[in-house]
């Protein structure tokens, strides 16, 4: 059963993966997939500061959000993620979230200069990409770890 949420929790993480690229948005109906995997997976491995964890990047995120710094998916995004990680892995998940955005959006901007007709950060830099790939390397350690 817990290869089965693993499975459905790799194809959500792809699905927003590829709309965030192709609509810049992240579908609302992919967060309550997660939240409802999460449930799942919380369920089997309880950490509290995770969860703690997540609560202040939701605050902090709200904020952030206000000043129109980042996208709300995003920080809904991170919001379901960060409990199903172990705590030990999260500071490695952002560290990892945050270069891969560097990388992302220089980039883009790259891209840019390189091609000025496509525009390609004109709608932004798709976030959820790294965000997807970094924590979903912290589920895959959590997993095998824990």
């Amino acid at each position: 059963m817990e290869g089965l949420i693993y499975c459905i929790l790799v194809l959500n993480l792809l699905y927003i993966v590829v709309f965030d690229c192709w609509q810049r948005t992240i579908s609302n109906k992919a967060i309550f997939l997660l939240a409802v995997i999460s449930c799942f997976l919380i369920k089997q491995h309880f950490y509290p500061i995770s969860l703690a964890i997540a609560l202040a990047v939701l605050v902090l995120g709200i904020i952030i959000f206000s000043a129109g710094i980042c996208g709300a998916g995003d920080i809904k995004l991170l919001f379901v993620l960060i409990p199903m990680i172990h705590h030990q892995w999260l500071l490695l998940c952002f560290t990892l979230m945050f270069a891969l955005g560097g990388v992302l959006g220089i980039g883009l901007w790259l891209g840019d200069k390189i091609w000025p007709q496509c525009k390609l950060s004109a709608k932004g830099v798709p976030y959820a990409v790294p965000i997807c790939i970094s924590f979903g390397f912290g589920l895959f350690l959590t997993a095998i770890t824990h």
